[in-house]
């Protein structure tokens, strides 16, 4: 059964991991997404490997029509500014993954400094088997759509760039995600679960004593 934040604050059964302060996450993610786990391992070669596929089909489009390099690097900046656009579609994701485990509220917010946009739902305990959908579901269902619009305007060159600007940036995007679960990852030999304390504005993770 899941613990409630008042168990992990005051139960002897368990014990706090890390307190994130909503401000330090530029320095939570850096660490995470550079540390020897599988999550973080998968991001980089999975942005390598996009990124160069996007040179290679760049680079054959701009060969067979010279002239129109020009609109496609238009459309492809294009996209990555787009991808504002997707910001809310990524947080209501993870809003309705919450709903979905059982949260009664969930709040939005971005902390500005950082770029940074993010989904909580208030004191509600979720647990690493939980969490990890939870972070990636945006990251399969969005990216899921724009490949599936990729292959279908591959006959239209300047939207194809528009879409790959916006599949790469919203990649990048969900570093944090990865992040996030990096940290579970890194830490698979304990049971950890989390909470958000919103007024706060700082994570808690505790750890399981067995």
């Amino acid at each position: 059964m899941r613990p409630n934040y008042i168990d992990l604050q005051n139960s002897e059964a368990y014990r706090i991991v890390l307190s994130l302060e909503h401000h330090e996450i530029v320095h939570f993610v850096r660490k995470y997404i550079n540390c020897n786990s599988s999550f973080a391992l998968f991001f980089k070669a999975f942005m390598c490997f996009s990124i160069l596929i996007f040179i290679l089909t760049l680079a054959s489009l701009i060969y067979s029509t010279p002239s129109i390099w020009a609109n496609l690097t238009g459309y492809f900046l294009l996209g990555v500014l787009s991808f504002f656009l997707l910001v809310a579609p990524h947080e209501l994701i993870h809003g309705l993954m919450y709903r979905f485990y059982g949260a009664k509220e969930v709040a939005y917010g971005v902390i500005w400094s950082k770029l940074a946009f993010y989904a909580i739902a208030p004191n509600f305990v979720v647990s690493k088997k939980e969490f990890i959908p939870l972070a990636i579901a945006p990251f399969l269902v969005l990216n899921g759509i724009i490949v599936a619009l990729l292959f279908l305007s591959i006959s239209n060159p300047e939207w194809h760039c528009f879409l790959w600007g916006l599949f790469l940036t919203h990649s990048f995007g969900c570093i944090g995600d990865f992040a996030m679960m990096s940290f579970f990852d890194y830490h698979k030999s304990k049971k950890i679960y989390t909470f958000d304390e919103k007024n706060a504005a700082i994570s808690y993770f505790y750890e399981a004593i067995t």
